[in-house]
C-alpha cells in the first residue's frame, strides 16, 4: 500500500487517503476511499499471504463524523473522557472511548494549523444520527443549529 504501520499505540500512519489506526495490540483499521477499500483489502491479504490473519470488511457498518474547527477539542471534550489536550491527544492520535452513550473511535485526522484540528468520529451508523444530534446540542454554545434525531425528540445537551 506504501505505508507502514503505525510505530506506536493509539497512533496512526497515513500517505494521502489511506491510513492505518493502531486499535490495540493485534488490531489495526485501514482507512481508504469507500471506491478503494475493496482493493486495497485485496492488497492486505496478498501481502500477508500465509501470515494468519483476520481481515474484515467493516466499511457497512462505520459512519464518519468530521468534527473541524478551534473549538473541536472543546466540543468532544464535552462528551466523552478521553484526555484531548494537544499535548496529550496529538495529530495523528486514535483512541476509543464512549462518546455521550455512543461507543466511537476518535481520529486526530488533522493538525492544529487553521481552520483547527480536524477529528473524524468512527461510529456504528445506526448510531450516527444519535450522536451527531448530541454534537449539535452540545455545541450551540458556539452557534450550532438545533438538530432534530430522524426519530424521537430533540436532545439536551449532557
Amino acid at each position: 500500500l506504501g505505508i507502514g504501520l503505525p510505530r506506536a499505540p493509539l497512533a496512526s500512519a497515513a500517505e494521502g487517503e489511506t491510513a492505518w489506526l493502531w486499535m490495540g495490540p493485534d488490531e489495526w483499521m485501514l482507512v481508504a476511499p469507500p471506491a478503494e477499500g475493496g482493493g486495497r483489502a485485496a492488497a492486505v491479504g496478498a501481502a500477508l499471504g500465509a501470515v494468519r490473519h483476520q481481515l474484515v470488511d467493516v466499511g457497512d457498518y462505520y459512519a464518519v463524523i468530521e468534527l473541524a474547527g478551534p473549538m473541536a477539542r472543546d466540543l468532544l471534550a464535552k462528551l466523552t473522557t478521553l484526555d484531548l489536550h494537544p499535548r496529550a491527544f496529538r495529530p495523528g492520535a486514535c483512541a476509543g472511548s464512549v462518546f455521550g452513550r455512543v461507543n466511537a473511535l476518535l481520529w486526530l485526522k488533522g493538525d492544529e494549523g487553521p481552520p483547527g484540528p480536524v477529528f473524524w468520529l468512527f461510529v456504528r451508523w445506526s448510531h450516527a444520527d444519535y450522536l451527531w444530534c448530541l454534537l449539535a446540542a452540545c455545541g450551540r454554545e458556539w452557534g450550532m443549529p438545533e438538530e432534530v434525531p430522524v426519530k424521537g425528540e430533540p436532545l439536551v445537551a449532557p
